[in-house]
């Protein structure tokens, strides 16, 4: 999914969490980003090394914050509303991997403009339901 400077590819749930406690000097993540696998694809061409850095750590802090507002808007939907489809309650968010990239616009953009491309790129993902092996 591409929105604007940010490109957002889910790749597969792992089941691999993070084996330090939640809180521990090694993990300073909330304990929720633990079942999630960032991953970046900014090759060479991209720019230089201080460049790739840079947009790494504005691609994961964008995630970071579009994710939250992800869970919020889950949570807030909850359980008792129905799916866009009107099929029953709305699906649980997705876990796993993410392969996060971007244009060299996320170098420039606004941090806001990021989290809202961001957001709406996680806006758009429809977990598969359990049992399914596609």
């Amino acid at each position: 999914m591409q929105q604007g400077a940010v490109r957002v590819t889910y790749l597969a749930p792992t089941g691999a969490v993070s084996d330090a406690p939640c809180g521990a000097p090694s993990t300073p993540r909330p304990c929720e980003l633990d079942r999630l696998e960032l991953a970046y694809a900014l090759g060479r061409r991209y720019g230089t090394a201080v460049e790739r850095s840079r947009a790494r750590r504005r691609l994961r802090d964008a995630f970071t914050t579009a994710w939250f507002r992800y869970r919020e808007q889950h949570k807030a939907g909850g359980e008792q509303t129905a799916d866009r489809s009107g099929h029953g309650p709305a699906p649980d968010p997705v876990t796993g991997a993410f392969l996060l990239s971007g244009s060299r616009r996320v170098l420039t953009a606004s941090f806001t403009d990021l989290v809202d491309n961001m957001a709406d790129c996680l806006g758009q993902l429809t977990p598969a339901p359990a049992g399914d092996s596609a």
